[in-house]
């Protein structure tokens, strides 16, 4: 052996570090670089998407509406009917101005003994005894048409105790619109009003006054009525009308007396006995 291997052994040096191979590298070795996932956010997560973002069509765009029926924008069809080509019906308390209407419709029925003929100052007399039904002009007409006369009918007062219905007609070309069940109601509600105890009325068809309360009377319960018209009626003894009365009969009389005196021949008749003579010629 050598001195200098006797006196100063050798000095072991470390080995020089080996690098490793990339695959024996651990998890904490290994060099923290992100991966592209991680580093960089996907595509769907960085960019909304596009259904949210925009709504749906038919939420922003109201529903549209269906076009109108054809049969809606069709022509109505014209009615030959008096009503068609006027407004409403409308009643009334009469003015002196309606004195000719009424005139004229109440004497046209007198011929045959519906009514009592009246003159003319009788009727502007008693004008405001009377109530007239009219229909108003159309909207769609000339604003200077007057309103169209359709019928009148009056309450006449007697007393607190009774009052009478009368002239009730409509014009023949005008009936069936319902102006005379217009004027009867208007007439009625006047006589309560004035509080009256019975409303009569004299008539040839009694079934249509049955439902608005009336019922046949003995017309002899009504004196004032008798010795206000009827006895100047050439009918007197040979009325055909029907008596009727809405309320309890009435037990007063303010113009004669109340009970009626009928005629009574002082002599009672003689029957002829003929007998033959025996003579001819």
């Amino acid at each position: 052996m050598s001195q200098a291997t006797l006196s100063e052994p050798a000095v072991e040096q470390p080995p020089a570090a080996i690098p490793a191979p990339l695959s024996a590298l651990t998890a904490t070795q290994a060099p923290a670089q992100p991966t592209h996932a991680a580093a960089q956010p996907t595509l769907v997560a960085a960019q909304p998407a596009l259904a949210p973002a925009q709504p749906a069509v038919a939420a922003a765009e109201p529903p549209v509406a269906a076009p109108p029926a054809l049969v809606t924008t069709q022509p109505a069809a014209v009615s030959t009917h008096p009503a068609a080509a006027t407004g409403p019906l409308f009643v009334r308390k009469a003015r002196l101005q309606d004195a000719r209407h009424i005139f004229d419709l109440v004497n046209s029925l007198s011929g045959d003994g519906t009514l009592l003929r009246r003159s003319y100052a009788e009727l502007c007399e008693n004008i405001r005894d009377f109530t007239i039904a009219e229909r108003l002009p159309h909207p769609a007409s000339d604003l200077s048409s007057e309103p169209d006369f359709l019928g009148c009918g009056a309450l006449h007062l007697y007393g607190p105790h009774l009052a009478e219905v009368r002239s009730i007609v409509v014009r023949e070309d005008r009936r069936g619109l319902g102006a005379g069940d217009a004027i009867l109601e208007a007439l009625l509600a006047e006589a309560e009003v004035h509080q009256v105890l019975s409303v009569c009325l004299f008539t040839r068809i009694p079934d249509y006054f049955e439902h608005l309360g009336f019922r046949v009377a003995d017309r002899s319960a009504m004196p004032d009525k008798i010795y206000k018209d009827c006895q100047t009626c050439p009918r007197l003894y040979a009325c055909d009308e029907v008596a009727m009365v809405r309320g309890p009969l009435p037990n007063v009389a303010v113009l004669g007396p109340s009970t009626l005196q009928h005629p009574v021949l002082e002599d009672p008749l003689v029957q002829l006995q003929l007998r033959p003579t025996g003579t001819t010629r």
